[in-house]
C-alpha cells in the first residue's frame, strides 16, 4: 500500500484471479464486468455458495463477499440496475453515507473549477441514468448544487449543454483521435487570485498559452507537523515486538530497552 506500483499489482493480480476462477466454474456467465475489485455478475440461485467459495480458494489472504439483488435491482458503483423482463435499466446512484459536499461556488477557486463541478455532476446523472430516472437524476443533482451555493442558472445553462451533448453524440462514431496538425498549447500553472488571475488568463491566452489555477491558501500550510520525524537509522530493521515461544508473553520495545 502506498507504493507507486501498487494499482498496477493490484489490477495484474485481479486479472489473473479473474481468468483463473472463471475458467474453472461448471458453467457459463452470461456476462462479467469489473472495477478494481468490485465484480457484477449474474448466476443461478442455488450456485451463490458454489461461485463465492471458488472466489475465495484463489488466494488464503483474497476474500470475497456477495451481495444478491432485491426487488430485482443492485447497486453497483455509481449505479443502481435493475432487473425488468430480461432487460437491464441503469440509474444512478449515491451511497447512504454521500455527505454531497462539493467545492463551495463561494469559494476562492478559478470559475472553471467551479463549471468542472457542475460538468461532472450533470454527466453523471445523464450518462448514468435511462431515460426513465433521468429526470429525477437530473433534479437531484441541481439540488445538491443549489446546496453548494452554485446560481441556478448558472447550473441550468449547463445541464442544458451538456444534454444536448450527450443526445448528439453518436457513441459508435466518436472518434477520440488528435488531428495531427492540431497545434498543442504550452501550459502554465499558477497560484489563483481573484480578478488578477482571470486577467491573466486573457492575456496568455494571445500566446496560446493555456493557464491552470491552483489554490495557495492550503490547510497543510497552516498546521504544524502531528508527530516528529523518526531518525533515517530507527526506520528499518527495527523490532518492535517479540512474543514468546514459550508462554503468551510479549517483548515490546521498552522492555528489550531495558534487559
Amino acid at each position: 500500500m502506498g507504493a507507486s506500483i501498487s494499482s498496477i499489482i493490484a489490477q495484474l493480480v485481479m486479472e489473473d484471479l479473474e481468468c483463473d476462477v472463471i475458467s474453472k466454474l461448471d458453467f457459463s456467465l452470461p456476462f462479467f464486468y469489473r472495477y478494481v475489485d468490485d465484480c457484477i455478475t449474474a448466476i443461478p440461485k442455488n450456485k451463490t455458495e458454489y461461485v463465492l467459495d471458488q472466489f475465495n480458494k484463489y488466494h488464503v489472504k483474497l476474500k470475497f463477499t456477495v451481495e444478491s439483488e432485491i426487488n430485482k435491482k443492485i447497486n453497483f458503483l455509481d449505479m443502481t440496475i435493475h432487473h425488468r423482463d430480461g432487460n437491464l435499466q441503469t440509474e444512478w446512484y449515491t451511497k447512504p453515507t454521500w455527505s454531497g459536499r462539493y467545492l463551495n461556488y463561494n469559494s476562492q477557486h478559478h470559475i472553471s473549477q467551479k463549471k468542472s463541478v457542475i460538468i461532472g455532476l450533470a454527466d453523471r446523472a445523464i450518462r448514468l441514468s435511462d431515460s426513465e430516472f433521468v429526470h429525477d437524476a437530473i433534479n437531484k443533482a441541481k439540488e445538491i448544487l443549489h446546496l453548494n451555493s452554485y446560481p441556478r442558472k448558472l447550473v441550468n445553462a449547463i445541464f442544458e449543454q451538456r444534454k444536448k451533448k450527450h443526445s448528439t453524440r453518436n457513441q459508435d462514431n466518436f472518434d477520440t483521435t488528435i488531428p495531427e496538425d492540431k497545434k498543442e498549447n504550452q501550459h502554465l500553472c499558477i497560484p489563483y487570485i481573484p480578478y488578477l488571475s482571470e486577467n491573466l488568463d486573457k492575456l496568455f491566452k494571445k500566446y496560446d498559452i493555456e493557464v491552470c489555477h491552483k489554490g495557495y491558501n492550503l490547510l497543510r500550510n497552516n498546521f504544524s507537523r502531528l508527530k516528529s520525524n523518526i531518525p533515517m537509522d530507527k526506520r528499518t530493521h527495527t523490532i518492535y515486538q517479540i512474543p514468546c515461544a514459550d508462554c503468551i508473553q510479549e517483548y515490546t520495545l521498552d522492555k528489550l530497552a531495558n534487559t
